[in-house]
């Protein structure tokens, strides 16, 4: 890989982490290849500087500090479970036997809306902290390991919600 594909990669890596729409990701990686093809500079770090820099330059005002989607819905999804857990566990203490049901998957929902919402707003922040020490190849290795390794402690959580779940039907 050359100095220019590498400076390249690492570009379109900082704008995929900055939610820039994967069109524009595509015309701006055009841009500088047109630039690099048809200009002077020989190198893309003497036209356009720092890979990270030039990205934040493009990238939406502000973009770095908007959530992700799995993070929008991650948050609803938690918000919408929590509503139902309530409001079925009250129709449920109140001696309602058809509520149990509703308030177990209620509770089983917003253990899995929390535990998506934990892990995404976790893999931003380290991924943010970790941001200069990740190119293209490692950034790939930590989005497939990180989701792993940020579920670990959740899992335990996970059976203890089984545990009292069963005990709860029982």
């Amino acid at each position: 890989m050359t100095t220019n594909e590498r400076w390249i990669s690492l570009f379109s890596t900082e704008l995929e982490r900055r939610d820039v729409p994967d069109e524009r990701i595509r015309e701006e990686v055009e841009t500088v290849r047109v630039h690099l093809r048809d200009g002077d500079d020989d190198a893309a770090e003497d036209a356009f500087g720092d890979p990270v820099a030039y990205a934040a330059t493009l990238a939406a005002p502000g973009s770095e500090d908007l959530p992700s989607r799995t993070t929008i819905l991650s948050l609803f999804a938690a918000i919408a479970t929590f509503i139902v857990f309530v409001i079925a566990s009250v129709r449920w203490m109140d001696g309602d036997a058809s509520a149990s049901p509703w308030s177990i998957a209620g509770g089983v929902g917003l253990l899995i809306a929390l535990v998506m919402l934990s892990v995404s707003l976790t893999r931003r922040a380290i991924a943010a902290a970790l941001r200069d020490e990740l190119d293209l190849h490692t950034e790939a290795q930590w989005s497939r390991a990180s989701t792993l390794l940020l579920l670990l402690p959740w899992t335990f959580v996970g059976f203890a919600g089984l545990i009292l779940a069963l005990a709860a039907l029982l």
